[in-house]
């Protein structure tokens, strides 16, 4: 005999992921992108704490009913997360190759973040 679990109440009206959203682990509290979003409603998320390797994608599965949408407290701060890290691992890129693959893409997450006030022409 299986068991289901009951869905927490929060999990019941969830509208459904799509890529790009930014997502959080409930169980690690960890934060990323879906980059896929799979028809059971699992995503494949790219964690923004993985360590940046030139040429491959860190991606993980996670269950749908573990994700939550995310929505930053402080862009600011997420701005300054990325770049230190990209700082960090630049200055401990084995080339200036690898260190230019670092911040260019810190530069693609920092592109894809929203933008407040007016469009610029």
């Amino acid at each position: 005999m299986s068991r289901k679990a009951l869905a927490r109440p929060e999990q019941t009206l969830t509208p459904p992921l799509r890529k790009g959203d930014r997502v959080r682990n409930s169980c690690a509290t960890r934060v990323g992108v879906a980059v896929r979003v799979y028809p059971n409603g699992s995503a494949a998320v790219r964690w923004d704490d993985a360590p940046l390797k030139p040429g491959r994608l860190v991606h993980e599965r996670v269950p749908r009913e573990l994700l939550a949408a995310h929505e930053p407290l402080e862009l600011n701060g997420h701005i300054r997360f990325v770049c230190m890290r990209a700082l960090r691992e630049a200055a401990m890129a084995p080339t200036v190759y690898d260190a230019l693959d670092v911040a260019g893409e810190a530069l693609r997450q920092l592109s894809g973040l929203p933008r407040e006030g007016g469009h610029h022409a």
